[in-house]
């Protein structure tokens, strides 16, 4: 988002390009069976929908490990949730 808000089309193309051409990346649609677990996750942690969505779609893609910086995260339980900032330093 914040290439958009910073007017950076062309650093946002980028961003898309390499997400789009990671092999460790799978880019899932948003189904009802995801939104109907997000609605789940969203109440029950008290998340942001944009991130009950992210989850949901790990969860139900059989993820085991979510990376963030959202602190917040470490409430869920149904992902191993790793902060980068805290795996980044010693």
């Amino acid at each position: 988002m914040k290439p958009f808000k910073l007017g950076q089309k062309v650093l946002a193309k980028q961003y898309e390009l390499l997400l789009l051409s990671s092999t460790n990346l799978t880019l899932a649609p948003v189904q009802l069976d995801v939104l109907r677990l997000a609605a789940r996750l969203r109440a029950h942690y008290t998340l942001k929908a944009p991130d009950a969505i992210i989850v949901a779609t790990g969860i139900l893609h059989g993820a085991t490990l979510a990376i963030t910086n959202d602190s917040r995260w470490l409430r869920i339980t149904e992902l191993k949730v790793i902060l980068l900032n805290s795996a980044l330093l010693p």
